[in-house]
């Protein structure tokens, strides 16, 4: 069983402690260059948001993003990853640069629910005064 079907397992029950550990456990063995860390980044982030935790949460999409850009992954698969920043940052008040990372996922999905879901967070941030 690889660590991140446990992961997503624990997920489901909401148990984010057991998440968050199998995520941690799939990410080291995966190597160095393996794509599939983009997902287990994005899927630390989302656990660190569940636990309240922005400041983890920011720091693993920031990490996803930096990897996908690093292996040229594509960008429709960075995403999530431009979501998951832009609503950390939203929490910490930094609407500018949170609307710049909706903005951005915006414009890398064809997904039409994905964008509408997009459009509905940017319509919500205040702007910063």
């Amino acid at each position: 069983l690889w660590h991140g079907d446990a992961a997503l397992a624990a997920m489901r029950r909401n148990d984010l402690a057991a998440a968050e550990r199998e995520w941690r456990l799939a990410r080291s063995t995966l190597g160095a260059n393996d794509p599939r860390r983009l997902f287990v980044l994005e899927h630390i982030g989302e656990v660190a948001i569940r636990e309240r935790d922005l400041r983890e949460a920011e720091k693993d999409f920031r990490l996803a993003i930096e990897f996908g850009a690093a292996h040229k992954l594509t960008t429709e698969s960075l995403v999530h990853s431009y979501m998951g920043l832009a609503y950390c940052l939203a929490r910490g008040s930094h609407y500018d640069r949170a609307l710049q990372n909706y903005s951005k996922a915006f414009r890398i999905t064809r997904n039409p629910v994905i964008q509408s879901i997009i459009l509905q967070r940017m319509e919500a941030l205040p702007t910063e005064q």
